[in-house]
C-alpha cells in the first residue's frame, strides 16, 4: 500500500499502519528460554503497549503457543524470525562489509556460512532450512497477530533469499516477508530493511519502491547492576545515569525517526537486557522498566505512529 503522501507503506485491514516495534529475543533471567509462568509474556506485552509500541519482532526464536495467544488476546502485532542456521559465519560478511555499504549476492554460499553448492552435507542443510520453514508456518499459521515473516537476519546462513521469500509468500500469501533483514539486501520482498547502529540513520531511496523499514536500531545501554549479574556491559551507546539515557533516546526518536514521515516500520533493540547485553527497555529480571517515567518518549512515540495527511 501507500501512505497518503504516495510513499510505500504497510497496511493493516487495508489501511496504512506504522509498525512501531521492539526486538524480542525471548530470554528470561531465571529460565533462559522458558519463563516460570506465562504471566511474564503478559507483563512484557502490556509494558510495551503502555509505552506506545504496537509490534514485537520475535528474534531467532519460536515461542510456545501461549506467547502468541497472549499477543492475539492483548493486541500486539508479531514479526516472526525464522531460525537461520548455517555454518561458521564470516565476520567480514556479517559484521564489517555492511557497515561500509558493501552488499554481496547470496548465491555464493560459502561467504554466507552455507558451505559448498554441491556438497551433499550442505545441500541437505539448505533443504533442512526449507523444511523448517514449512514446519514453522504450520505451527504458527493460525496466529492472528503474526503479520510478517523475517526470512534471514544479518546474513546469518543466508542463501537465495529472494527465492526463499517467494516460497514463503506462495505458502502464506496473506502475510508480508522481510527477505534479508539488515544486511545484504537482494532487492526482494517486501521491505527495504535496514539495521543502523553506531551512525545516524538517513533515509535512502529504494529503487524497488518497497516500504522503508528500520528493522533494528538504538540498543542504548543503561545498566542497573543489582538487576543484572553480567560481568560485562554491552550496548551501542552506554549511559551511566537515567537522565542522560532517556534524553539520548528522546533525541534519537525525535531527530532520526519522527523526522522521516514515510518510515513504515521501526524495531528498537530491545525488550529486555540479556546477560551482558544491557540495552533492554526492561531489566533482565523484569523488575525495572527503564522507560517507565519517560513521558516525553511516550509522546514522541505517539507522534511517530501518526500517518501524515490522513
Amino acid at each position: 500500500g501507500t501512505f497518503p503522501t504516495g510513499e510505500p507503506c504497510l497496511l493493516l485491514n487495508g489501511k496504512p499502519y506504522k509498525h512501531l516495534g521492539v526486538l524480542d529475543q525471548g530470554y528470561i533471567a531465571d529460565g533462559i528460554y522458558t519463563p516460570a509462568a506465562d504471566q511474564l509474556y503478559v507483563d512484557d506485552i502490556l509494558a510495551l503497549k503502555d509505552l506506545g509500541f504496537n509490534m514485537l519482532r520475535k528474534h531467532i526464536k519460536i515461542e510456545p503457543q501461549r506467547f502468541y495467544y497472549h499477543c492475539d488476546r492483548l493486541g500486539i502485532l508479531v514479526w516472526q524470525d525464522l531460525v537461520n542456521g548455517g555454518r561458521h559465519y564470516n565476520p567480514w560478511v556479517v559484521a564489517i562489509l555492511p557497515f561500509i555499504g558493501i552488499r554481496l549476492k547470496d548465491d555464493h554460499y560459502q561467504r554466507f556460512g552455507r558451505g559448498e553448492r554441491n556438497n551433499p552435507r550442505d545441500i541437505d542443510a539448505r533443504k533442512a532450512f526449507i523444511e523448517i520453514l514449512h514446519e514453522t508456518y504450520e505451527a504458527l499459521k493460525n496466529t492472528v497477530s503474526l503479520c510478517l515473516w523475517v526470512i534471514f537476519n544479518e546474513a546469518w546462513g543466508q542463501f537465495d533469499a529472494i527465492e526463499v521469500a517467494e516460497l514463503m509468500k506462495s505458502i502464506d500469501p496473506e502475510r508480508q516477508v522481510d527477505h534479508a533483514s539488515g544486511w545484504h539486501d537482494q532487492g526482494g520482498p517486501d521491505l527495504h530493511s535496514l539495521h543502523v547502529y553506531f551512525r545516524k540513520f538517513k533515509a535512502r531511496k529504494d529503487e524497488h519502491r518497497r516500504p522503508l523499514a528500520l528493522t533494528e536500531f538504538g540498543g542504548y545501554s543503561f545498566n542497573i547492576p543489582e538487576h543484572n549479574a553480567a560481568q560485562r556491559v554491552y550496548g551501542y551507546r552506554k549511559f551511566q545515569d537515567i537522565d542522560s539515557y532517556l534524553s539520548a533516546l528522546e533525541k534519537l526518536y525525535r531527530e532520526e525517526i519522527l523526522s522521516v514521515k514515510h518510515l513504515a516500520a521501526t524495531v528498537y533493540t530491545q525488550v529486555s537486557d540479556v546477560e551482558d547485553e544491557t540495552n533492554g527497555i526492561l531489566t533482565y529480571d523484569r523488575k525495572v522498566n527503564k522507560w517507565e517515567n519517560a513521558d516525553i518518549l511516550r509522546a514522541i512515540l505517539k507522534e511517530v505512529r501518526k500517518i501524515e495527511n490522513e
